[in-house]
């Protein structure tokens, strides 16, 4: 009984060990322990699962780094405060909603991060760490800052986004030695002028508040290289924006912007100027002073007109205009020789200046959502072009001289009011996608086979009834789409078309197809709903791809599969092949059956028609 009690005895001792060895509180104080005895100077208790400091933190007074982070924390020892010579302290990512007042003590601090935790508050002690050279305080619930926190005069980085600061107090103008500032995802309503004072500041993120204006004073701020003031509510900017010489970049996306200041054009530094999606109706004359600048963003805004002076932006390689309203171009468009890119979308251009065509660099052109009736015959200077996209306007015809875009490799003319297509199409030799879909073409020009590069054709909705023999020369192409047209009938040169891996012919009048459709063995989908078929034609039964897995397969007409075997129509497309081949090697039969017993009928006949003639002629024998 005695050797029992004794063994339970250890077990229960050893359990108590093990959680006491498991205890996060335990753990931290047997390394504050190890730590005093050896007189380390740095400790780290990050993720332990702490919901309560040991005051005896307090006892390590020769620390210098302390990392508390990814714990449970919501308060802290007032012993915490006697640990003057720390110089980082990682307080990250625990649920602190505030801090003692003896934070203030560590006046040797240099780094102190508080990011993602649940602070509403800040001691007027923190003004007392006048070492503190970077303060993290992202993702807390602060909605003010106490004036005390203007005596961090060697503060150089200063992060609070994600918070709820309605207003910075006047001091914060004395933290002159600031570079870096993160605002942004506050409540910001306004700034004080004080924030002109910050002269070494270079890097100032404002992003997603409510500012409604900036004070004149901003433009003090002659270091700053980044000014991002995305998502606010500006409707203008002080002319004091333009003293800020050294501004490279400058974000006012999304804003309410009705105009700009003229003196905008002396941001000579500038690099990139983002105003997407404002609502500005003009630019001024001044924004040509920008020769310098690589990148305009002028999206979503409502533009009318540009001024000529425009054409001074030489160094533009990113101009964006989509949605705006212009109903024209100046001609000095035509200088801004370095874009690669120039997109027009959905504005209200009726032309184009003949200028267009001195782009000579650029490579994509969109035009797609204007009112464009004709283009002019300079668009075939453009020797660099790979990309155009002229969709949802009002052509009617292409110039002749597209030919000349010997680089273009897609070219999507959808939705426009095309009856005929230049038989000059057909040089386009690096065309690979062209979508002329949606128009009013009633033919097209044999050229077209020509493109001996195309891989997209797109034909849909038109007026077609026939296509070219020439088609066939096509031996790139892996998509037709020409449905919604008027086909009666596809041409047997179809069938050279060996890597077509998706046809539509659906929503046409096609009663028959020819043998030569079953050479598409790459086929992968077959659309021939909305047709004039009686039956399903066994022509395609040798496209035994169609039903592949990886393969959309056979898209047909419920009344099609009516004409099938019940057990075959709801089987597979394999089967559905299956049948369609045994049904044309029946009819082959057939044919040969029928064929062999009319030969054999007429050689009956002509056998018995030669009989009757010499029975005819044979001469009588006379009798003796």
């Amino acid at each position: 009984m005695r050797y029992w009690l004794i063994v339970v005895g250890l077990l229960l001792s050893g359990i108590i060990q093990t959680q006491a060895q498991d205890d996060p509180y335990q753990i931290a104080l047997e390394r504050i322990a190890e730590a005093e005895g050896i007189g380390v100077t740095t400790l780290d208790l990050h993720d332990l699962g702490l919901t309560e400091l040991p005051p005896e933190i307090g006892d390590l007074t020769h620390l210098q780094y302390l990392n508390l982070s990814q714990n449970n924390l919501s308060n802290l020892p007032s012993e915490l405060g006697n640990l003057t010579n720390l110089q980082t302290l990682y307080l990250s990512h625990n649920q602190l909603n505030s801090l003692p007042s003896e934070i203030g003590h560590l006046i040797d601090l240099n780094r102190l991060f508080l990011q993602n935790n649940q602070l509403t508050e800040l001691p007027s002690e923190i003004g007392h760490l006048a070492n503190l050279e970077w303060l993290n305080l992202i993702s807390n619930q602060l909605n003010s800052l106490p004036s005390e926190f203007g005596n961090l005069t060697n503060l150089q980085w200063l992060d609070l986004q994600d918070n709820q600061l309605t207003g910075l107090p006047s001091e914060f103008g004395n933290l002159t030695n600031l570079r870096t500032v993160y605002l942004y995802s506050n409540q910001l309503s306004s700034l004080p002028a004080e924030l002109g004072n910050l002269s070494n500041l270079r890097l100032l993120i404002l992003s997603n508040n409510q500012l409604r204006a900036l004070p004149p004073e901003i433009g003090n701020l002659t270091s700053l290289e980044e000014l991002n003031l995305n998502r606010n509510q500006l409707t203008n900017l002080p002319p004091e924006i333009g003293n800020l010489s050294n501004l490279q970049i400058f974000d006012l996306t999304h804003n309410q912007l009705v105009s700009l200041p003229d003196e905008i054009g002396n941001l000579s530094s500038l690099y990139t100027l983002s105003l997407f999606h404002n609502q500005l109706r003009t630019l001024p004359s001044g924004i040509g002073n920008l020769t310098n600048l690589p990148a305009l963003g002028l999206s979503n805004n409502r533009l009318t007109t540009l001024p000529s002076e425009i054409g001074n932006l030489s160094n533009l390689v990113e101009l964006h205009l989509r949605q705006n309203q212009l109903e024209n171009l100046p001609p000095e468009i035509g200088n801004l020789t370095n874009l690669p890119t120039l997109d027009l979308s959905n504005n209200r251009l009726t032309t184009l200046p003949s200028e267009i065509g001195n782009l000579s660099n650029v490579v994509e052109l969109h035009l797609r959502q204007n009112q464009l009736e004709n283009l002019p015959p300079e668009i075939g200077n453009l020797n660099s072009l790979e990309i155009i996209n002229l969709e949802n306007n009002l052509l009617s015809n292409l110039p002749s001289e597209i030919e000349n875009l010997s680089s273009l490799r897609i070219l999507s003319v959808y939705s426009n009011q095309l009856r005929t297509l230049p038989a000059e199409i057909g040089n386009l030799d690096n065309l690979t996608s062209f979508d002329v879909s949606n128009n009013q073409l009633n033919t097209l020009p044999s050229e077209i086979g020509n493109l001996a590069n195309l891989h997209l054709l797109y034909l849909h909705n038109n007026q077609l009834s026939t296509l070219p023999p020439e088609i066939g020369n096509l031996d790139t192409l892996i998509t037709l789409d020409i449905h919604d047209n008027q086909l009666h009938t596809l041409p047997p040169e179809i069938g050279n078309l060996a890597n077509l891996h998706l046809l539509y012919l659906h929503n046409n009048q096609l009663s028959t197809l020819p043998p030569e459709i079953g050479n598409l063995t790459n086929l992968c989908l077959l659309d021939i709903r909305d047709n004039n078929f009686s039956s399903l034609p066994t022509e395609i039964y040798a496209l035994k791809n169609l039903a592949e897995t990886r393969c959309s397969g056979l898209v047909i007409d419920e009344t099609l599969l009516d004409t099938l075997p019940d057990e075959v129509a709801e089987d597979s497309t394999l089967a559905i092949l299956n049948y369609l081949e045994n049904r044309a090697l029946w009819h082959t039969r057939r044919l040969v059956i029928s064929g062999a017993s009319s030969i054999g009928g007429i050689v009956l006949l002509i056998l018995g028609l030669r009989w009757h003639y010499r029975r005819r002629r044979k001469p009588k024998q006379k009798r003796g």
